[in-house]
């Protein structure tokens, strides 16, 4: 009877033995799926930080093109300017010179007219003397 009895303990053991592997390899095998779970969440969260930071590069990316864009336009109507400050520069330096001449063609039409009147004005004089 001990020995029925240590043979139904026996068999119970392994009965219970055998429970207990399958439950842990259930166990392992959810440990597992949730692992992999678990890494894929964190990927999948990874990857979706990534792509937002990637989104944020591409906005500044785009900004500062636009900006270099506008400083290109903001270049090219600058030089225009300049090429227009240069041009009425130009014109004003020709403009006094072309006063300056006129100023001595007056000048030098007083100083023929003086002459003239001297000249006259002498030979009156030693007419009169005369």
């Amino acid at each position: 009877m001990d020995s029925e009895l240590n043979e139904n303990d026996d068999e119970q053991n392994n009965k219970n033995n055998l429970n207990n592997n399958d439950n842990y390899q259930n166990s392992s095998f959810e440990n597992d799926d949730s692992d992999k779970l678990s890494s894929n969440n964190k990927h999948q969260s990874e990857n979706i930080q990534t792509y937002q930071n990637q989104e944020k590069i591409c906005d500044c990316k785009e900004k500062i093109l636009d900006k270099l864009i506008q400083q290109k336009q903001i270049n090219k109507d600058f030089q225009q300017k300049a090429k227009e400050i240069e041009l009425v520069i130009q014109n004003t330096k020709e403009t006094i010179q072309n006063l300056e001449k006129k100023d001595e063609n007056i000048k030098q039409q007083q100083n023929n007219q003086k002459q003239s009147f001297d000249d006259k004005e002498k030979r009156y004089q030693q007419k009169e003397r005369e």
